[in-house]
């Protein structure tokens, strides 16, 4: 997945999809993603043109949230500082608790907590999984929190968000979390996957950019 080797902003989804652009039909998720992190520019894998627009939703709203931490900023140098990881490599549109991938998501937890240093984490389509909503549930929420709160791992009280705000029948979940390192993280849960309802609705998904529940002086 495309990731920034020192990043600002990192996207944290279930897994790669199953929306592909022409070309990379048929190919093995290997085939896809075998990328190097990249270094002071942003890694071409952001600018993908998936068949749903995914990754366009993504650029627009990593580089408006830090547009709002450092306005100074270029286009570029904001995108530069983007990373996007998944819990799962299964090539799949569901995104349910079966496809998380224990040591995938115990590596992802490691590496937030002992080497990036992020400020935003956002989590897409991961409200079910951890038990984050309270409308959906499933018999592996218990196992799947193990899986992150793992002792090398960040460690999130995934019960107990610091604040919690409506949009539209979804909700902004957010904790404020310290890694090993000492740095401090906002860890938001966006309302609903990017892919899904309302989000078909450009404007809705820049509404719901314009209302995050984000402190940029955190």
């Amino acid at each position: 997945m495309p990731a920034s080797a020192d990043p600002s902003i990192v996207c944290i989804g279930v897994s790669p999809g199953n929306s592909p652009a022409t070309e990379h039909k048929g190919l093995t998720i290997e085939e896809m993603s075998n990328e190097s992190p990249s270094f002071g520019i942003p890694h071409k894998g952001l600018f993908y043109e998936d068949r749903k627009g995914y990754w366009k939703k993504v650029r627009d709203l990593s580089s408006q949230i830090l547009q709002k931490i450092a306005p100074e900023l270029t286009e570029n140098e904001r995108l530069s500082l983007v990373a996007h990881l998944n819990l799962s490599t299964g090539l799949s549109g569901k995104g349910t608790a079966d496809l998380i991938e224990k040591d995938i998501t115990e590596w992802v937890s490691w590496l937030l907590n002992t080497r990036w240093q992020p400020d935003i984490i956002l989590l897409f389509g991961l409200s079910g999984i951890f038990g984050i909503s309270k409308r959906t549930k499933n018999a592996d929420i218990n196992k799947i929190r193990d899986y992150w709160n793992h002792p090398e791992g960040l460690t999130i009280d995934w019960s107990k968000p610091d604040c919690e705000e409506k949009f539209d029948n979804y909700s902004y979940r957010k904790w404020n979390v310290k890694n090993k390192k000492g740095k401090r993280i906002q860890v938001i849960s966006w309302p609903n996957h990017p892919s899904r309802h309302p989000f078909s609705n450009p404007a809705k998904w820049q509404e719901s950019i314009n209302r995050i529940p984000f402190n940029k002086e955190f």
